[in-house]
C-alpha cells in the first residue's frame, strides 16, 4: 500500500466516524502479512496524523509476530506508546511457538511489549499440534505475567477426539483459575452467553453476527479497496470476486445462517468465521461442522466454571450487576448444554 492511499483511507474513515458514548474512539490497525515489513509506511502515516489537529479520538495498533521488532523500531514505538500499540502473535513460549510458527519470539521482544503496554494481550491461536499442551501453555504464559487472548484455529478439520482433548485441557485450565481466582483469565473464560436469554424469549430468533464484520470493522487492501474483513482479501482467499462479496448483506442475520444450522440447539451460542465459510465453502452461511464439537466442549466447561467461580466469589463479596447477569446466563447455558450431545 502506498502512503497516499493509507492517508486517504484514514482521512475518509475519520470523516465518516460518529462517536457514541459506548464507542468514542476509532482504531486503525496495520495488519499483514507482516506489517513491520512496511515500517516506513507505519512511521510516516502515523506521524502525519499525529501532527494534524483532529476533533475525534483515534488510535493506531499493529499486529506482528515480533521478528522484525529491532532496537530502532522499539525506540520509535516506546516514544509514541500512548498513540500506538503492538499486539504480538505468540502461540506459546519457545517450543510451542516454534511448533506453530517455525520460530520463537525473542525474550527481548516479549519484555519490550509487556513493559511498554502492561495491559496488552498476546494473541495466541491453537492448532492441532499445540492442542494437547493448551492448558499448560496458557498457565506458563500467565505465570510469566503475560496476558493472553487464546482462540481455536479456524479452518482446521477438527475431529471428535480433538474435542475430547480440548475439553480435558479446558477443564485443567478451569481448575487452575479456581485455585488462582485473582490471576488474569483468557477472554474465552469470560465469555458472555447472553444470546441464550434472547432465544429463550424468542424461539424463532436468529442470533446476530458474532463479530464486528461490516458493522464496526472494515479492511482495506493495498489498492484501497474495502472488504468486510481480512479473510475476504484476494491475497488471503486467492479470489478476485469483489462485486460478489459486496453484494452480501451482513446486516441480515438470517442470511448468515444456513437452514440446517437454524435447527441446531447450539445456534444461540455458536460462533463462526464468515470469511472462512466463504473461502472454503463458497457461502458465508455454511459453517464448519468440524468445529461444533469443539464449541460444545467450550460451552460445557466454561459455563460450569463461571457458575463455580461466581458462586465462590459471592461468598465473600457482593457480585456486580454484570456478574449477576453472567451467572444467570451461565446457569441457563449449563442447564441447556451440560448433557447435550450431537449423537
Amino acid at each position: 500500500m502506498s502512503v497516499s492511499i493509507a492517508k486517504e483511507i484514514i482521512e475518509r474513515e475519520l470523516a465518516q466516524f460518529h462517536p457514541t458514548k459506548e464507542d468514542d474512539t476509532i482504531v486503525f490497525e496495520y495488519f499483514g502479512g507482516e506489517p513491520l515489513m512496511r515500517f516506513d509506511l507505519i512511521e510516516e502515516v502515523s506521524e502525519f496524523f499525529w501532527k494534524t489537529k483532529q476533533n475525534k479520538k483515534y488510535r493506531f495498533k499493529v499486529t506482528t509476530n515480533g521478528t522484525l521488532l529491532d532496537e530502532r523500531k522499539q525506540a520509535w514505538f516506546a516514544l509514541h506508546k500512548d498513540k500506538i500499540s503492538i499486539t504480538l502473535s505468540i502461540d506459546g513460549i519457545e517450543d510451542e511457538q516454534i511448533r506453530n510458527r517455525g520460530r520463537a519470539v525473542s525474550q527481548d521482544v516479549l519484555d519490550f511489549v509487556q513493559n511498554t503496554w502492561s495491559d496488552s494481550h498476546f494473541k495466541s491461536t491453537m492448532s492441532r499440534e499445540t492442542l494437547p499442551n493448551f492448558a499448560d501453555n496458557i498457565i506458563r504464559m500467565t505465570e510469566c505475567g503475560y496476558r493472553v487472548a487464546a482462540t481455536i484455529g479456524v479452518g482446521i478439520p477438527w475431529s471428535d477426539n480433538d474435542a475430547l482433548i480440548y475439553k480435558r485441557e479446558l477443564t485443567k485450565l478451569a481448575e487452575y483459575y479456581l485455585q488462582h481466582p485473582d490471576c488474569y483469565m483468557i477472554p474465552l473464560f469470560r465469555s458472555i452467553y447472553a444470546g441464550i436469554l434472547s432465544v429463550e424469549d424468542n424461539a424463532s430468533m436468529v442470533p446476530p453476527p458474532n463479530c464486528g464484520i461490516m458493522r464496526n470493522m472494515v479492511t482495506y487492501d493495498v489498492d484501497g479497496e474495502a472488504y468486510p474483513c481480512h479473510m475476504f482479501l484476494p491475497f488471503v482467499n486467492g479470489k478476485t470476486d469483489y462485486k460478489k462479496i459486496a453484494e452480501i448483506d451482513f446486516s441480515d442475520a438470517d442470511r448468515l445462517v444456513s437452514d440446517d444450522c437454524k435447527q441446531c440447539n447450539l445456534l444461540p451460542v455458536c460462533r463462526t468465521c464468515y470469511g472462512f465459510n466463504y473461502n472454503h465453502r463458497g457461502d458465508v452461511s455454511l459453517r464448519d461442522k468440524s468445529f461444533c464439537a469443539m464449541l460444545l466442549a467450550e460451552v460445557q466447561v466454561i459455563s460450569a466454571f463461571q457458575i463455580n467461580y461466581l458462586v465462590r466469589k459471592s461468598e465473600n463479596q457482593c457480585l456486580t450487576d454484570e456478574e449477576l447477569l453472567t451467572l444467570k446466563d451461565a446457569t441457563l447455558c449449563y442447564q441447556r448444554y451440560s448433557d447435550f450431545s450431537f449423537k
